[in-house]
């Protein structure tokens, strides 16, 4: 398969590890003229801008948007809907590369699509709720800001 990553070169080693050699991969800035010509020849696409904004070119294949700072819900509230199949994915560094896909539905009819596309890919997936953030990154924060508390009230050091 032929994967566009839109502005995921901060993720580009670890996309690599996870889907394997056995692809082809094109990393993509946003403001790339050639854009729309990259995603047309991309068998599914990869938008990791904290606003992505792929659909509005109305592609066919699939497409994973990092829904760290938004739900697929909030992305596309008020819009058609996109033509091909949406997942939500957390592309933060690590988070990509473990064993099991954290993956968020558009659709529930699109569940079909999304595990041919990640037997393909090679990867196994688990679906989530559509939520800002999915589960891993809020779970994470949860810890991070409770550590933060320990430390400020002396009950932790560095």
């Amino acid at each position: 398969m032929h994967l566009l990553i839109v502005e995921g070169a901060h993720v580009e080693t670890e996309l690599r590890r996870k889907f394997g050699p056995a692809h082809t991969y094109d990393f993509c800035a946003a403001t790339a003229p050639d854009l729309r010509l990259r995603l047309g020849a991309a068998d599914v696409a990869f938008d990791l801008r904290t606003w992505p904004e792929l659909h509005y070119e109305q592609p066919r294949q699939p497409l994973f948007y990092d829904v760290t700072c938004t739900s697929l819900a909030a992305l596309f509230h008020n819009e058609a809907p996109p033509l091909g199949p949406v997942f939500g994915i957390a592309a933060w560094p690590t988070l990509l590369e473990r064993e099991v896909l954290e993956v968020s539905l558009n659709r529930s009819e699109d569940a079909t699509a999304l595990a041919t596309l990640c037997a393909a890919l090679g990867t196994a997936y688990g679906v989530v709720p559509d939520r800002t953030g999915l589960v891993t990154p809020r779970l994470l924060c949860v810890l991070i800001n409770e550590a933060c508390y320990a430390l400020q009230e002396g009950n932790a050091a560095i």
